[in-house]
């Protein structure tokens, strides 16, 4: 009797839909949580450093572009200030922030396919192929990226431009053209994710089921709101950064120097590097892939409005991603768009059996292929390799875990009040240690490639703002891809920084450049250290201010 009480407790169990919706959440954050579990310390890349720092430079009153200088919009910056209200500078606290910041992308997806009048079983759908593809290593998922950061907005405003038709709202609609340029504002080619939304507004607006007349006075009306949203950002954004007085830096750095750094880039040379990372995460996750192009194959086919919107997102997705060098985190960009035509093509492929029974067989079957097949691929990043081993694997030779030890050193042995120059873009430096750059440029590169014609007058100004800031620490990473050298142009402000260091300075630590991180080495003795590191390709040198300098 009592095994007979438990099978029917069982089935009543699973014949529950808020038990079976609430068990498949539970499920759904434990994966999601679980796929970053080991990733979530690795060191931050260069990117992370700089809008840590350039966030810490926010909370202390600075500006960007006219305090510190990166050619990202403003966006991101402000809200890794936001984060760090609440998270620590550290890695695991950078990523922890974007363990719960990308969620709520997940929950809005969700909500996005619900008011798409799709099922719950495609919601989760979704929510689980987000999960999935938002942590996974071809698309640098880890990362707190520009690319990870403006998925929530984007989410955001899909929800809002829906729910707009739905209520027929023009708030909505407006705060749906609001969220839009805030994904432009976050990143550049977020412009291709604004002009999809607000087709796809207008798409789903028209295929309702309104009289002729008021239909058109309706996609008008939604329209205007929309625009008005957007242009209200927009504006708020320029006028912000005019007001406080850094409106031409902002200009220059936003967009004039943009255009230069677009001209460096040849988009036919870097086709092979995109192949080759669309070939990656297919076969990672063929599960999804496959469900999402099929999604799409037949929604076109059938001229069904879902299928066509998804390809529309589906193409923008990869006109984001195609400008530029097509590294892995730009294809972070098309994990929406992925996980939504996954969703609705599982829910349509398992909804063509008829049995009950056998079609939950098929859902699990399903999410087994969604989560099983990238972890079975690359059980050593989901799993098996330290924090310091992924930072290598992906990113080396970069000093990424290299830079915690330097700026360990420099925290412990300086104040707040002491500045720091780094030779180098390594900003993460400065984010770990909480201490000011002595110059606004702490991305080098601008500096060291003949493509930007003021690299020699920013060269000046940078020299300039050291000579007068008088740094504690002058830190010298030698390392190609921190300096990316074009071997053209005229490296003034080296020269002058080795003869200023050899005559004021000391050399009083140093990092090498090891598998998988290389360890502090310290003397009193600066030859000593400078014998111990002869034999390193690549290694950070911390030089300090002499006391009588």
């Amino acid at each position: 009797m009592k095994r007979k009480n438990s099978k029917k407790t069982s089935w009543r169990f699973f014949s529950d839909p808020v038990l079976v919706h609430a068990a498949a959440w539970i499920a759904v954050w434990c994966i999601y949580v679980g796929l970053r579990f080991n990733s979530i310390s690795i060191p931050l890349e260069r990117d992370e450093g700089l809008f840590g720092y350039i966030g810490q430079v926010i909370r202390d009153g600075g500006l960007p572009y006219r305090d510190a200088i990166d050619h990202k919009p403003p966006g991101v910056y402000y809200i890794y200030a936001a984060a760090l209200l609440l998270f620590p500078p550290t890695p695991a606290g950078v990523h922890l922030f974007l363990l719960l910041y990308n969620a709520l992308t997940l929950m809005a997806l969700y909500g996005v396919v619900r008011l798409a009048r799709g099922s719950p079983s495609a919601g989760l759908l979704t929510a689980l192929s987000y999960a999935v593809l938002s942590s996974s290593p071809q698309v640098e998922g880890f990362a707190a990226s520009t690319e990870m950061i403006l998925l929530l907005p984007l989410a955001l405003s899909l929800a809002s431009a829906l729910l707009a038709i739905r209520w027929s709202s023009v708030v909505m609609a407006f705060a749906s053209g609001a969220l839009a340029a805030a994904v432009v504002w976050i990143k550049h080619t977020g412009i291709f994710f604004a002009l999809t939304v607000f087709c796809l507004q207008l798409a789903v607006q028209q295929s309702a089921d309104f009289q002729r007349s008021r239909q058109m006075r309706s996609s008008a009306g939604y329209a205007a709101a929309w625009l008005a949203g957007f242009f209200a950002l927009s504006l708020g954004v320029v006028g912000y950064f005019y007001i406080r007085g850094g409106g031409d830096d902002f200009l220059y750095w936003n967009f004039i120097f943009n255009y230069y750094y677009g001209t460096g880039q040849d988009i036919v040379s870097s086709l092979p590097k995109l192949s080759a990372s669309l070939r990656a995460l297919c076969t990672a996750h063929p599960v999804i892939v496959g469900a999402a192009l099929g999604c799409v194959v037949f929604g076109v086919a059938v001229r069904d409005v879902r299928g066509l919107c998804l390809l529309l997102f589906l193409v923008a997705s990869l006109a984001a991603v195609v400008p530029g060098y097509a590294y892995p985190h730009y294809f972070a960009q098309l994990t929406p768009a992925l996980a939504l035509g996954a969703g609705f093509g599982l829910e349509r492929f398992t909804n063509a059996v008829a049995s009950a029974r056998l079609r939950q067989g098929l859902i699990a079957l399903c999410c087994c292929g969604v989560c099983g097949v990238p972890v079975w691929q690359d059980v050593g990043y989901y799993v098996r390799s330290s924090s310091d081993e992924l930072s290598k694997r992906f990113f080396s030779p970069n000093p990424f875990p290299e830079t915690i030890e330097a700026a360990t050193y420099i925290a412990h042995n300086s104040t707040q009040r002491d500045k720091v120059f780094i030779f180098g873009s390594e900003a993460q430096i400065l984010f770990y240690s909480r201490r000011k750059s002595a110059s606004r440029f702490v991305l080098l590169y601008p500096l060291t490639r003949t493509i930007y014609p003021q690299h020699r007058l920013h060269q000046q100004q940078a020299w300039d703002e050291i000579t007068q800031s008088r740094p504690t620490y002058v830190v010298v990473v030698n390392v190609f891809q921190s300096v990316l050298w074009d071997g053209k142009a005229d490296l003034w402000l080296y020269r002058q920084l080795m003869d200023f260091v050899a005559q004021r300075y000391e050399l009083v630590a140093a990092v090498p450049v090891a598998y998988p991180r290389g360890r502090l080495i310290t003397h009193p003795d600066s030859n000593k250290i400078a014998k111990e590191i002869a034999d390193y390709k690549y290694t950070i040198k911390i030089f300090r201010r002499r006391y009588d300098a």
